[in-house]
């Protein structure tokens, strides 16, 4: 920013001011890119990120040019629309400090912006326990409450109980090529709105949940989730909120809509406890949650589920139903592939299906002995997997390892045809 000429003294010409200027713009690995015109104009670099954050206007590009890792305080953006961004040939990783000075509570990165994410990695330490406290939320490392969020090429990783990405009121949710090692908590938190749809394409993911769905009010509807050419290794791999009232809605022609529509294809799901655990609220203080039925409820009054050529490493159980932590019998709860078929009304379509290996058991201790070893060739199926070539074009199924996650894998990407559609 000019100096202003101090009264009393000559006037400063153009030039001198200009020098100036250039003298005081910090110099430092982190980019403030200006976008007109499709024409990229520099207009500073930074050492720290929060101060090229308060330094970027809104619709502004920030781009890290160096590895890091950048130890960061808690970061609040506000109501900026910013995308930040790897420089090419760069993996930078933001880490929060574990002694920051900021609420225990506070997220890595929060927003309540329009947010691009490109090939960063954000890692957080082992934070808070979960609290049985009713409406609090659990610790994220990346929170957005705002229209719309892309996150691209990016890897979440904590050995705690925080979430990778909590997002509100995001009606415009994609997130492609993440690696999500968020060991116990949720990959992606998603409190949908009407009408909102989140992508999930060609993702990894180890931890506790891959994605929670919270309906953000009780009259909800048109909502869609859409994953697709994923990889999950979890305890559960969709977890879905649910009132207790039905929610499937029939027209007077007789045509039924479901609030939520999900959408799952040539994924692996990897689960421990349940492809799908729906988890219900208590209907009342004063009676304990074993004395509620589990069986006057069933998801598919809530969601409509279609799959395709999904590979699943289940097991028999299929359906879980917990009331505030604590699951109950569901006898009509389909088990193993073919009654999960039934269950559905042939809605899942050209499934494969095989007994859970070694392999999983031995990524999940792995992971809690060191996380940061956890690598997107972690997640290729073995040799003798059913889904090995039985993806389209001959590839596995689940995720194409090789585009996955920031560095390599973001490089590879934005070199494909597929980053260019």
């Amino acid at each position: 920013v000019p100096l202003a000429a101090r009264s009393g003294s000559p006037a400063v010409s153009a030039a001198a001011e200009e020098a100036t200027r250039k003298d005081l713009v910090p110099k430092g690995p982190i980019v403030v890119l200006e976008v007109k015109d499709g024409v990229e104009k520099q207009l500073g670099e930074f050492d720290q990120l929060v101060d090229a954050i308060a330094a970027a206007a809104d619709g502004t590009i920030i781009e890290l040019r160096g590895d890091g890792p950048f130890e960061v305080e808690p970061i609040d953006v506000g109501k900026k629309s910013i995308t930040l961004r790897a420089a090419n040939s760069c993996r930078p990783v933001i880490s929060l400090k574990d002694d920051h000075g900021g609420p225990l509570e506070a997220p890595l990165f929060h927003t309540e912006g329009e947010l691009r994410l490109e090939g960063i990695a954000f890692r957080r330490g082992a934070g808070r326990r979960p609290s049985p406290t009713a409406g609090r939320l659990p610790d994220a490392i990346l929170s957005v409450r705002s229209a719309r969020c892309e996150v691209i090429n990016c890897r979440f990783a904590t050995s705690g109980f925080a979430v990778g990405i909590m997002a509100e009121r995001v009606d415009h949710f994609q997130v492609r090529n993440c690696e999500f090692l968020c060991l116990r908590g949720a990959a992606v938190d998603w409190f949908c709105p009407d009408g909102g749809r989140l992508e999930l394409a060609n993702c990894v993911q180890m931890g506790h949940v891959a994605v929670f769905v919270h309906p953000q009010r009780r009259e909800l509807r048109d909502v869609s989730v859409v994953i697709r050419e994923s990889t999950f290794v979890a305890a559960n791999v969709v977890r879905l909120m649910a009132s207790g009232r039905r929610l499937r809605n029939r027209d007077p022609q007789g045509g039924v809509s479901w609030p939520i529509t999900l959408s799952m294809s040539q994924s692996v799901l990897d689960a421990s406890n349940a492809v799908l655990q729906v988890e219900r609220p208590r209907r009342s203080r004063r009676a304990p949650a074993v004395e509620r039925p589990s069986g006057d409820f069933r998801p598919h009054d809530l969601v409509r589920w279609s799959g395709e050529g999904n590979l699943f490493l289940t097991g028999e159980k299929m359906i879980a139903v917990r009331i505030q932590g604590r699951q109950l019998p569901v006898p009509w709860a389909p088990r193993g592939l073919r009654e999960w078929e039934r269950f559905w009304g042939g809605h899942e379509r050209n499934a494969l299906a095989s007994q859970p290996g070694p392999e999983a058991r031995s990524l999940r201790r792995q992971a809690l002995e060191n996380v940061t070893e956890i690598m997107p060739e972690s997640f290729r199926l073995p040799a003798e997997s059913p889904g090995r070539g039985a993806g389209p074009s001959g590839r596995d199924l689940g995720a194409r390892i090789e585009w996955v996650g920031p560095g390599a894998g973001y490089e590879a990407w934005k070199r494909s045809t597929a980053a260019r559609r």
